[in-house]
Parts: structure tokens; C-alpha cells; sequence
């Protein structure tokens, strides 16, 4: 049975994932990883077999039907290029991720010190800047600190993005308070 080039059959998309299984396996016990090199190796071999060794130790042969070797580069090929778009893709929700928690963060900054001057009945528009100031200055000198910190970096990028989470968290906060507890002090 031939398969068109490019087309992983079934029985190399198995010798491949045997074939990153046992690795990972060898990779863990020596303490290296060495994916890609063991499976570009076996998949274009001449011989157009796969060398696997299973869990018993014994080597057994598995047959790959293709019909030239650069069926087999093309995917082996196939495999790497999957292998970097999985790794973009969590790179990219751990970008995300990260982001988002430095939002809550400041959206609670920004609730709390929005909070801190109503209990001290400094309320209205007029101390909207002061609670505003006070959480863009915390936002800069955090980037500031971070700058310091070896496994950190300091982006204007990030101070935007906290900044943006304390506007978030004071228009939730004058929503609440104005809509929500001033309706229910007025009616009691």
C-alpha cells in the first residue's frame, strides 16, 4: 500500500510517537532532551523502517509505507512544524495568562484604594485623580522594581496594561458604590 507524499501513514505517525515516547523516557533518566534529532535520524534512514526499542528492551522492527524517502521528510517535517504551532500556542496562553492575572491585580489595587478614600469620606469626581495617581505610581514603580529582578523584565507595555486594570477596577467601584449602595442608603 502506497500513500501519497506528504501523508503520514498510520503505522510512522505510531513508529514516531513510540519513537518520542522512548526518548522522553531517556531524556528524563539522563537528565537531556533530544527529540527532534533521534526522529529526523530514524525517519530517513534508508532502509525506510523505524528502530524501536520497546519497554522489554527487545528491538522490533515497524514497516512504513511510503512511497519515496521524502514522504518521510515531508513528514518528519509535518511532526516539527506541529511540535513549534503547539509551542506557540502556549506560549501565547501563557502571554495571555500572565497578562490577565496583572489585570485583577490592579482592577483589586484599584477597588481598594478606591475604598480606602471613601471610608475616609473623600468622595466625588474631585478625588477621582488622587485615586488615579495613586494607581499609576504603583504601577510604575513596580516595573521599576522589576527591572532589578533578574528572571524580569520592565515593559511601558506592562505599565499600560496595570494601568488599564485600574481603570477597570475604579469604574467598577463608582458602578457599585453609586448605583448599587448609594440606591440602597437613599431607600433605607
Amino acid at each position: 500500500m502506497s500513500s501519497k507524499p506528504g501523508v503520514v501513514s498510520h503505522n510512522m505517525s505510531r513508529a514516531i510517537v513510540n519513537i518520542l515516547k522512548e526518548d522522553k523516557n531517556t531524556a528524563t533518566r539522563n537528565g537531556s532532551i533530544n527529540y527532534q534529532n533521534k526522529v529526523s535520524n530514524n525517519a530517513l534512514n534508508n532502509g525506510k523502517s523505524f528502530s524501536t526499542q520497546s519497554n522489554s528492551g527487545s528491538k522490533t522492527q515497524q514497516n512504513v509505507q511510503s512511497s519515496t524517502g521524502s514522504s518521510q521528510k515531508k513528514s518528519v517535517q509535518t511532526v516539527k512544524n506541529t511540535n513549534a504551532k503547539v509551542s506557540s500556542n502556549a506560549a501565547k496562553l501563557d502571554y495571555i495568562v500572565r497578562k490577565s492575572a496583572h489585570t485583577f491585580e490592579y482592577i483589586v489595587l484599584a477597588v481598594l484604594v478606591s475604598a480606602s478614600f471613601f471610608a475616609f469620606d473623600k468622595k466625588g469626581k474631585q478625588y477621582l485623580i488622587y485615586i488615579l495617581f495613586s494607581c499609576l505610581f504603583f504601577a510604575v514603580t513596580d516595573e521599576f522594581h522589576q527591572s532589578f529582578v533578574p528572571s524580569r523584565t520592565s515593559l511601558v507595555s506592562d505599565v499600560f496594561i496595570d494601568f488599564g486594570g485600574s481603570l477597570i477596577g475604579i469604574f467598577l467601584f463608582y458602578l457599585f458604590y453609586y448605583k448599587i449602595f448609594s440606591s440602597k442608603s437613599v431607600r433605607g
